[in-house]
């Protein structure tokens, strides 16, 4: 497989992009890698575990920080945004040049909302955030997804879609809405705009999960920037998150878009798994740097219960009388068939010849 991604034109732009950007910043700033080979390692698969899934490098990059570097949680928000920066762009430019499935008309209404939640974060919810227990809720919470997710998926009948009918203005106040609190996500914890996109127009939408986890990469990338920006602008990043983000820059512009890449070419059930083993991961990684205390473990409790709720009302919210004239998918039809990109960056569905015939009589 590497072989064969190394001859694509189109995985050498990012890389290209990102090593001038490297040579560029260290032209000022020296070589900062020296004493942060630990972190770099295991940026590789923070890196891309950002590109392959909705969960982001924080999953990976927060307990490796905290836990065997032992860095503030807020120097560790910090490097998540700004590594994020950089490995999620490049793994957005090529989605694009891939032309690989995106719901363009969903991003652009995502943009501006999820701006102001940003701006909002920063200045009203950060200064006085707790942040041990919103980490642990926030590992929590996206938990909670998971195990919905997990049985969304455990569903036949489940449809799947391969764009938003935006046409209707409460789709769209709710898309809004979603971005707005997914910027507010993001500028407390560094990350979490993708996996709060990625959630709503999954299991409310419908959109497939072969659509879903490129926009919303996209999305986290365009998010990272304006974070990062935000934060070199209020000169809140310390010194040695300058260093640690400088050192990764080389490895995240590789494994980013390598996790794009398999992502793009993953059955969506493997997808989805990888999605639910990340969060897993993550909020495995949470309890065992944080340790959560009796009073804690009673409030992440409510927390986990709360977004199972949250999560399978969301899934079950009624849909056929609003999706009208949308092409569906189901489940049992997306098991049988993969969804490759087209020149137009449109579906284009491919089915084997063993599984087409059984394909004709389940929709006839």
């Amino acid at each position: 497989m590497m072989k064969e991604l190394l001859k694509q034109k189109y995985v050498l732009l990012p890389i290209v992009f990102g090593w001038f950007l490297y040579i560029g910043l260290l032209v000022q700033l020296g070589q900062p890698f020296s004493n942060h080979w630990p972190l770099m390692a295991v940026m590789v698969l923070g890196s891309f575990v950002a590109g392959a899934t909705a969960a982001g490098g924080g999953a990976i990059a927060f307990p490796a920080l905290t836990l065997l570097l032992t860095v503030a949680p807020a120097d560790a928000r910090d490097f998540a945004l700004c590594i994020q920066s950089v490995g999620m762009t490049a793994a957005s430019m090529l989605i694009i040049y891939r032309a690989i499935p995106v719901d363009w008309a969903t991003l652009r209404l995502l943009a501006l909302p999820g701006l102001m939640g940003l701006l909002a974060g920063n200045q009203w919810i950060v200064p006085m955030l707790d942040a041990r227990r919103a980490k642990l809720s926030f590992g929590t919470i996206w938990f909670a997804f998971a195990i919905a997710l997990y049985f969304v998926n455990a569903t036949a009948n489940y449809h799947r879609r391969e764009k938003i009918d935006l046409s209707r203005g409460k789709k769209k106040a709710f898309i809004i809405v979603t971005a707005f609190c997914g910027g507010l996500l993001t500028a407390c914890f560094g990350s979490g705009a993708d996996l709060a996109i990625f959630s709503v127009i999954v299991l409310y939408f419908g959109l497939c999960e072969k659509v879903a986890t490129p926009t919303s990469v996209i999305a986290m990338a365009f998010l990272s920037i304006l974070g990062t920006a935000t934060r070199f602008l209020t000169s809140t990043v310390t010194a040695q998150t300058m260093d640690r983000w400088i050192a990764c820059i080389p490895v995240v512009i590789i494994g980013a878009p390598l996790g794009a890449y398999v992502c793009s070419i993953l059955s969506r059930q493997k997808v989805v798994n990888l999605l639910i083993f990340i969060l897993c991961l993550q909020f495995a990684g949470v309890l065992f740097v944080l340790t959560p205390t009796f009073s804690e473990s009673i409030m992440l409790t409510f927390v986990l219960a709360s977004g199972l709720i949250f999560f399978r009302s969301l899934s079950r919210a009624p849909q056929e009388s609003e999706d009208i004239g949308e092409e569906l998918m189901t489940v049992a039809d997306h098991q049988g068939a993969e969804l490759r990109p087209n020149n137009e960056a449109q579906y284009q569905v491919e089915t084997s010849d063993q599984e087409a015939p059984l394909l004709s009589q389940r929709r006839s």
